[in-house]
């Protein structure tokens, strides 16, 4: 493999998957207590709304898994983020408990389409043989999500409001981290696409998620 021509799109998808973990997964954990001020609620029925989208992301997985299968993994993984921009700005317009989880489906539906597995599944189908290095980079990479969304999130949520910082991680979702997977996608599947014809699809996804598991990065990086 040509490392060189492979790196940049490893990268792109990195980044983006740095800025769709922080933006649709970290927000939640750094905005949280401006939540429970907020909305006058209490700590579990916050924790219950995004503890929903989770849930709901795990049920539309398979869903997300035939998508890439068909060949239509870039446009997922570039459309999705969108749609978790469109469920932050539901989000920081939330003004009950009702609206509050509503908005955090949304963002489940997005992170299905967009977060660790449509990616890994997306980077084993193209280049199957090959994606345990992409896999790994793109885990190491995207492990610094956590740190850009608790200190942004503080910084902005302490100076303007959470609603300000919800919409900045609304706009990071959809104009920054879904053009960035999209191009980072679509640059791999136009170098390497040609090897998904002997791609087995029902082994994929899993696949992919498994070999992530198997890294100790992804365990270090998981417990940090």
């Amino acid at each position: 493999m040509r490392r060189d021509r492979l790196s940049r799109p490893v990268l792109a998808l990195a980044s983006g998957q740095t800025l769709a973990w922080a933006a649709m997964f970290y927000s939640f954990a750094a905005l949280f207590h401006a939540f429970e001020t907020d909305l006058a609620d209490s700590k579990e029925r916050i924790a219950a709304a995004f503890s929903l989208a989770i849930l709901l992301s795990a049920l539309l997985s398979p869903l997300c898994g035939r998508i890439i299968d068909r060949g239509h993994g870039r446009i997922l993984l570039g459309t999705a983020p969108v749609l978790g921009g469109i469920g932050l700005l539901f989000l920081a317009n939330a003004q009950n408990h009702g609206q509050f989880i509503l908005a955090w489906l949304v963002i489940g539906v997005a992170q299905s389409g967009s977060l660790y597995e449509p990616c890994f599944s997306f980077v084993t189908r193209t280049l199957q043989g090959d994606a345990r290095p992409a896999i790994v980079r793109i885990t190491l990479v995207a492990g610094f999500a956590s740190a850009l969304a608790f200190p942004l999130g503080a910084v902005l949520a302490g100076s303007f409001g959470w609603r300000v910082a919800a919409i900045c991680f609304a706009g990071m979702s959809a104009f920054a981290a879904a053009p960035l997977l999209y191009l980072g996608a679509t640059r791999l599947e136009r170098e390497y696409g040609h090897r998904t014809d002997r791609a087995e699809p029902s082994r994929r996804p899993r696949h992919a998620v498994s070999l992530a598991m198997r890294q100790r990065a992804f365990w270090l990086i998981a417990i940090a």
